[in-house]
């Protein structure tokens, strides 16, 4: 029951993060890079025209491992793009490692990268990814702690379906 009730405070605070994460950021939002010694501005247009369509799926991802992580991942496939972002609370990864995002198909098993994801200036891990709607069928989302960057996934973090 304890556990319960933890979950839900959990994905009350990510709901109310990710309300001010959206409201503070309007069509750029700075992310700091996974050594944090620099910046860059991300274009988040994609991410706004996700969540302001009725047709954008949501899914909550849920931790995999033995952390208290928590996301929610967003997808909308319309004229030809897939248009697909992660929002999530997540422990800094050990130093060295990042975390990369997964598109998998589950039968028969295929799986893709969606990219690196950055820390915004708020905390929350954040991934932004477009391609052609090709892989639509890809409907599991998986966060991995990565300690080279490659095509294979390496520890699972959070996870969730469309």
């Amino acid at each position: 029951m304890k556990k319960q009730y933890l979950t839900i405070i959990i994905i009350i605070l990510v709901l109310i993060a990710g309300a001010i994460f959206f409201t503070k950021f309007f069509n750029k939002s700075v992310v700091s890079s996974e050594s944090g010694a620099e910046e860059k501005i991300v274009d988040i247009s994609v991410l706004e025209s996700i969540l302001n369509n009725d047709n954008t799926e949501i899914t909550l991802l849920t931790a995999v491992d033995e952390s208290i992580s928590i996301g929610r991942a967003f997808r909308l496939i319309k004229d030809g793009k897939l248009d697909h972002t992660v929002i999530a609370t997540m422990p800094d990864p050990v130093e060295g490692n990042v975390y990369e995002g997964w598109l998998v198909q589950t039968d028969p098993l295929d799986f893709f990268s969606t990219g690196i994801l950055e820390k915004s200036e708020d905390g929350q891990w954040v991934l932004i990814y477009s391609g052609d709607d090709e892989m639509a069928n890809h409907s599991r989302v998986i966060v991995t702690e990565e300690t080279v960057v490659d095509d294979q996934p390496e520890r699972h973090v959070i996870q969730g379906d469309f």
